[in-house]
């Protein structure tokens, strides 16, 4: 008898241990409290971007963080940094808090860094790069577009505020945003500034575009801008036919009632009976 108690005993253990295991595991989360971006275009071409990473962890610990960048509509990324408060981290393999390491993959690049296990804390994270072959040149006016705040989170960003900054003489044409509502605001003729409106929720990027004076940076058009204009001329077209398809269904269910009844006034209704006489 006392070997079957025992054995129930063990048995509920295990699945209480169980059922705990996921509800530890979900506890573990990350959020953004701010995510700030400073973009500092250069005379030779390239930009450089500083990456603000304001993470507060819940539960824990955790030990690592990572980004994947991606080098679509650039022709490379390079001078790749990752530090917090205390200074530069260690570029290295070994996996230690304090260092990184970058992996060069197909269409991104990689980096990942190592800190001190870290439990229901908030800790500021600092990464820095240069972009090569990543502006558009026009004749109207250069042009940079960055996804400055990366759809590919698991938690959303609460605050987020970039700057762009362009080599004088040039000055700021004009500015946009995608995907996110910003605030827009010229500080000086070399400077903007965007200010997301709300949270930015995972899986929504937060892309920025300045057009400024043409002929004060180097450079040439890129391999990929032909491409990218193309598609960019495809999706305005698209939006125009979607428009019109739209109006058209509309006018279409307002119409066709009032066009039935035409139909049947003139063509459907039984005819009139002609009046007999009252008298001979």
């Amino acid at each position: 008898m006392k070997k079957h108690i025992w054995r129930w005993v063990l048995l509920l253990t295990i699945f209480v241990l169980c059922a705990a295991l996921p509800a530890a595991a979900q506890s573990k989360s990350v959020v953004w409290n701010r995510f700030d971006v400073d973009i500092t275009v250069n005379p030779d071409g390239t930009f450089d971007v500083v990456e603000k990473q304001e993470i507060q962890f819940i539960g824990g610990p955790f030990t690592y963080g990572f980004r994947d960048i991606s080098t679509d509509k650039t022709e490379g990324i390079s001078d790749i940094r990752v530090g917090d408060v205390n200074g530069d981290y260690l570029q290295s393999s070994e996996e230690e808090p304090g260092t990184f390491y970058v992996d060069q993959r197909s269409g991104s690049v990689y980096v990942k860094w190592f800190f001190e296990p870290t439990t229901d804390a908030v800790r500021t994270f600092v990464i820095r790069y240069k972009v090569h072959g990543g502006l558009r040149y026009y004749d109207e006016g250069d042009q940079l577009w960055w996804k400055a705040v990366y759809a590919d989170r698991p938690a959303e960003v609460r605050s987020s505020v970039v700057t762009v900054k362009v080599p004088a003489p040039a000055v700021i044409e004009n500015m946009d945003t995608y995907f996110t509502m910003a605030g827009m605001a010229l500080l000086d003729a070399q400077t903007a500034k965007f200010t997301a409106k709300a949270p930015i929720p995972p899986g929504k990027p937060f892309e920025v575009r300045v057009q400024f004076t043409h002929g004060v940076v180097t450079g040439a058009a890129p391999s990929w801008q032909t491409q990218a204009d193309q598609e960019a001329e495809v999706s305005r077209w698209r939006t125009v036919a979607n428009v019109f398809v739209l109006f058209f269904g509309l006018m279409l269910i307002f119409l066709a009632p009032v066009g039935l009844y035409v139909l049947w006034h003139a063509f459907g209704r039984d005819p009139r009976p002609a009046i007999a006489p009252s008298y001979l």
